[in-house]
């Protein structure tokens, strides 16, 4: 029994070991940049041709990003499951409306390469009242090591 509890204890401590190398050898460089605009509207015509309307008492904020990615070898996807962006309004974060955003015509799932930049789209529901300039983009972007940071001065 103190045999087994000795063995445990070394891979708990070797498996602690790794993770924290690993998580010391994140990068210092920003190897990601992305900036944002944001419009808002009443409707859009989706990729199919219907008109697309949000719930009564809110409007559309439709988010366009654009990626740079400057040095992150293992490349960055835009997958809304990875690459979450949110809206804030009023304090409040927004998150994505899938429906809306798979059927908005600029909408792409894309991976950007190391060296590459690519923008998309993701749409948000969001109260009626509040102008673009009043929102701002929150990014969450998980699963990836590479360093990411805002630039207002991308292209977007």
């Amino acid at each position: 029994m103190k045999k087994s509890t000795t063995i445990i204890l070394i891979v708990v401590a070797a498996f602690v070991a790794v993770f924290l190398i690993l998580g010391a050898t994140g990068s210092t460089i920003t190897d990601v940049e992305y900036d944002y605009k944001i419009e808002v509207t009443d409707s859009f015509e989706d990729k199919y041709g219907n008109v697309e309307k949000p719930d009564p008492g809110y409007q559309f904020a439709i988010l366009t990003y654009h990626i740079y990615n400057k040095s992150y070898s293992n490349g960055i996807s835009t997958n809304p499951l990875t690459w979450q962006m949110k809206v804030n309004v009023g304090g409040l974060n927004y998150s994505w409306s899938p429906m809306e955003t798979y059927s908005h015509p600029g909408y792409r799932l894309i991976d950007v390469p190391k060296g590459s930049d690519a923008s998309g789209v993701q749409v948000f529901e969001v109260p009626v009242g509040y102008s673009a300039s009043e929102m701002k983009g929150v990014l969450n972007a998980i699963f990836t090591y590479a360093k990411i940071e805002y630039n207002p001065n991308l292209a977007v």
